[in-house]
């Protein structure tokens, strides 16, 4: 599973597929919901990204931390579909 979207980073490159590595939830010290956090890696194209896969190579151009609302089921696709709901990930295509 995947996403593909073009996104172009702070120095000019641009990737464009993007995966869930980790999903992590983190309870803040108030006791209330936790905050979830998803870990994406982001490639080039798509012979990297399947390239990973195969080998465990980390041939990834950026990762990064993206903080979710609280799902009430938390499976890899909901994750995914959390994710293209935010405004910055609106046009993302399953992959």
């Amino acid at each position: 599973m995947a996403l593909k979207l073009d996104i172009t980073d702070d120095r000019g490159v641009k990737t464009r597929y993007h995966k869930i590595v980790l999903a992590q939830a983190e309870w803040p010290a108030t006791g209330a919901n936790p905050n979830l956090i998803v870990t994406v890696r982001s490639y080039v194209n798509k012979d990297l990204r399947d390239r990973e896969a195969k080998l465990g190579d980390d041939t990834s151009i950026q990762t990064r931390g993206i903080a979710l609302p609280p799902l009430d089921t938390i499976t890899l696709p909901a994750l995914y579909e959390a994710l293209k709901a935010l405004p910055e990930w609106a046009d993302a295509t399953d992959c």
